[in-house]
């Protein structure tokens, strides 16, 4: 139990409740099982959607979960002080943005409520995350402005800095029970590798306080529709109702947003439960693969560096996707460094050039087979290489297939680009109340030094002239 306190900030350890102390340690320990090293989820937080196939709700929408009750714990959040309450979206209309099965009301019968989650899936040493969830105003009544504390800690207690402000809501009188207004807040958190949690606490005495619904902790992705999730096709590309996907051949610069076929032939797959393939880490419905119609395809995106980005040419940026090989066995390719003439193999190729520049910012080549695995199981392995921009703004990314002739080759999904953040600038920058000092702003002050200077000079010249 008291490990269990240890892992609450400092200033909550006195409010975690017996039960949740002792339930919490093997919640823990099943999950960390389970955190893959290498795989990168889209959202990093389990349970956000507090969704929970065993609950049915009969008449009364609402279920209480008290920290000092027989129901302490949430879809994988612990309820570690006073008491919060699950609703029923059937009842309580969420927003179709929030397309959610269920909304945590952060108060209940015995006042604010503070519920803290399960591990985080590890987040990636100096990578940028948005720490995200919509709320809204209790419609049936509580003050006009309703709070919550968001904190985030480590496995020892230790509060990620800076510590963000509380969110803080305005109650709309045209809010009902089917129609939540919802609002969108968020702050940044800095990855440390290591394990770590989200601590929700509602600071609203009294029965009323806030709603919260679909909370995200997402990587900051550089690359935009790296999950190929965003489709525009013409009406000519059409899925194939047997083996559901596409073929799409290049050049084509509408069919998927952001992205490009730049040649040869590519095949848009379905993935997820019942589809085409098993799905990549972010759990999306379509990957690519970059071999079809026995061509070996080539796909590119770009991608721009922020303008708060360090200004420093050693910056390290690290490209992160995922991918496998279609498990077809037909037209088995011979691999030597694999030593396997019966193996299907996806060799891949790798690059990020610099637009401004015209170098190559990294080149590499994987290989990988699909020795026992199936559609069902195709493998996924998540890559990550790092390479630094220089002098370089803006950059193209490009995956190619260097397996020609064939039908089946390798995947592609998952794509992502993060910035490695220097932690010092990083806590000092989303310090509250920092204001960046640019060129304009150093300008200014140095007039405005001048100024003084000059008001203190002809102040000085003034004295001594009545003196005498």
């Amino acid at each position: 139990m008291e490990r269990c306190r240890r892992r609450l900030p400092h200033r909550h350890k006195q409010l975690c409740s017996p039960a949740a102390c002792l339930l919490r340690p093997f919640m823990v320990l099943m999950l960390l099982l389970v955190d893959g090293a290498d795989s990168d989820v889209v959202n990093l937080l389990r349970g956000g959607s507090f969704i929970d196939d065993s609950i049915k709700f009969a008449v009364y929408p609402v279920r209480d979960v008290l920290a000092h009750g027989s129901r302490t714990l949430l879809p994988y959040w612990t309820c570690t002080h006073g008491g919060v309450q699950l609703w029923d979206t059937q009842v309580y209309i969420p927003s179709l943005s929030d397309n959610c099965t269920f909304i945590v009301h952060m108060n209940s019968r015995v006042g604010g409520g503070h519920i803290i989650s399960t591990p985080l899936y590890t987040p990636r040493v100096n990578a940028e995350y948005v720490v995200s969830m919509s709320l809204a105003c209790n419609p049936h009544g509580g003050p006009r402005n309703q709070s919550l504390m968001v904190l985030v800690f480590d496995d020892n207690g230790k509060e990620m800095q800076p510590r963000p402000n509380p969110f803080v809501v305005e109650m709309d009188p045209t809010s009902s029970m089917q129609n939540l207004m919802w609002e969108r807040r968020s702050f940044k958190m800095l990855g440390t590798g290591k394990c770590m949690y989200l601590y929700l606490a509602s600071m609203v005495k009294g029965y009323y306080g806030l709603l919260v619904a679909n909370v995200q902790v997402n990587l900051v992705n550089l690359v935009e529709n790296g999950s190929f999730e965003t489709l525009t096709l013409n009406p000519t590309d059409v899925f194939n109702s047997v083996t559901q996907d596409v073929t799409l051949d290049g050049p084509r610069l509408k069919s998927i947003p952001n992205w490009v076929v730049e040649s040869g032939k590519v095949r848009l797959s379905t993935t997820g439960l019942g589809k085409a393939f098993q799905a990549a880490t972010d759990g999306g419905q379509y990957m690519i693969e970059l071999n079809a119609a026995a061509s070996a395809g080539e796909i590119s995106t770009m991608f721009v560096v922020p303008m708060n980005t360090s200004i420093s040419k050693d910056h390290e940026y690290v490209l992160l996707f995922d991918t496998a090989v279609n498990p077809i066995q037909i037209n088995p390719q011979t691999s030597s460094s694999l030593g396997n003439a019966n193996t299907l193999v996806g060799k891949l190729g790798i690059k990020v050039v610099g637009v401004q520049t015209g170098k190559d910012l990294l080149d590499k080549t994987y290989e990988s087979n699909s020795t026992g695995f199936t559609f069902v199981s195709v493998g996924w392995t998540t890559k990550n290489y790092t390479f630094k921009m220089g002098e370089d703004k803006t950059a193209k990314i490009s995956f190619r297939s260097l397996t020609d002739g064939i039908d089946y080759g390798p995947f592609v999904d998952n794509v992502a680009v993060y910035e490695m953040k220097n932690k010092d600038e990083w806590i000092k920058i989303n310090a509250p109340g920092y204001v960046p000092s640019s060129g304009a702003n150093k300008q200014m002050l140095a007039v405005g030094v001048a100024e003084r200077l000059l008001v203190l000079v002809m102040t000085t010249l003034l004295l001594l002239v009545f003196k005498q």
